[in-house]
């Protein structure tokens, strides 16, 4: 790997994994000196990028993206306006241009954003995470209009928003129009088409709980651990879809073969999905629940054909 191209994708793996990595887990992953790694994070912190570190061990790392750089924020295109603000911060660090023109090769490239296997927002799902924002930040309640749910009619659902996760393009909120005893709902931003913000005050704040959210979007306080074996063709599949795994996903010692261990909710939602979809290229090391659960889905779909 090229450095330009190790130190942007450590800095997107940080940004998109705060508090999860270590200096020497980094070093570890990208196959270098920890020495590079400090390089490479001097390099970032010199263009005005805020690099956080623990106080104590294992030192992992955060970025703040709202520093200087707001637009990491939603990993946005850049502007030709921030373009050239972040190729004069990198020109007045006064580093030699092989040190630090890698980020700015990268920053300003929507191709290469993609190329690193991203999800980039549009306007459109700026503009509505913007709108979900301000709905929180008033404490109004908004309306997700043209809502698409895979168990129910497109319909405008008017919910009072208390979490965003730009990041896995979700939001939790109170939604009390649902027929659901449970109104805490978990929705995805790409399955609305806007956000209207109405002048009616949230009512059910004392209801908020925000529930832990694992890479498969599926938000759920009770988890599990998983470990699966991936060949190349099934890790393709699943940083692709739900890119956020990427953070939880180390090489294997056989060649072209990856290690998935993570936390998932006790449904097994979205895992199980992806495991069917790629069944010939996924190992399911544990834990057993998860093999008795897929077991179970197998048969039904088998009754189904009889």
């Amino acid at each position: 790997m090229k450095p330009r191209e190790r130190a942007i994708k450590l800095l997107l793996r940080i940004l998109y994994n705060p508090n999860v990595f270590s200096r020497q887990q980094l070093a570890k992953f990208y196959e270098v000196s920890i020495d590079t790694i400090k390089k490479d994070i001097k390099a970032i912190r010199n263009i005005g990028i805020e690099v956080l570190q623990e106080k104590s061990a294992p030192y992992r790392y955060t970025i703040n993206p709202g520093r200087s750089f707001n637009e990491l924020k939603y990993l946005q295109p850049l502007t030709e306006e921030e373009k050239g603000r972040i190729s004069n911060a990198l020109h007045r660090t006064g580093t030699a241009g092989r040190d630090v023109n890698y980020i700015l090769q990268k920053l300003e490239s929507l191709y290469d954003f993609k190329k690193l296997g991203l999800s980039i927002l549009s306007q459109s799902e700026l503009d509505k995470i913007d709108a979900l924002e301000t709905a929180k930040a008033k404490k109004v309640q908004a309306i997700l209009v043209n809502y698409r749910s895979n168990s129910s009619p497109i319909r405008n659902r008017t919910v009072e928003v208390f979490d965003i996760d730009a990041n896995l393009n979700t939001i939790q909120c109170y939604d009390s129009g649902t027929s659901k005893p449970d109104k805490l709902q978990h929705f995805r931003i790409s399955r609305f088409d806007r956000v209207m913000l109405t002048s009616t005050a949230c009512k059910f704040e004392s209801e908020y709980k925000t529930k832990k959210t694992d890479v498969f979007r599926i938000a759920n306080d009770q988890q599990i651990p998983v470990h699966l074996k991936l060949q190349a063709q099934a890790y393709n599949y699943l940083v692709e879809h739900y890119p956020m795994a990427r953070g939880k996903i180390s090489p294997a010692s056989e060649p072209n073969f990856w290690h998935f261990e993570a936390k998932v909710n006790v449904q097994f939602y979205g895992i199980s999905n992806f495991i069917l979809a790629n069944s010939n290229r996924v190992e399911v090391v544990y834990p057993l629940e998860l093999k008795a659960h897929l077991r179970q889905m197998a048969e039904r779909f088998l009754e189904q054909l009889q």
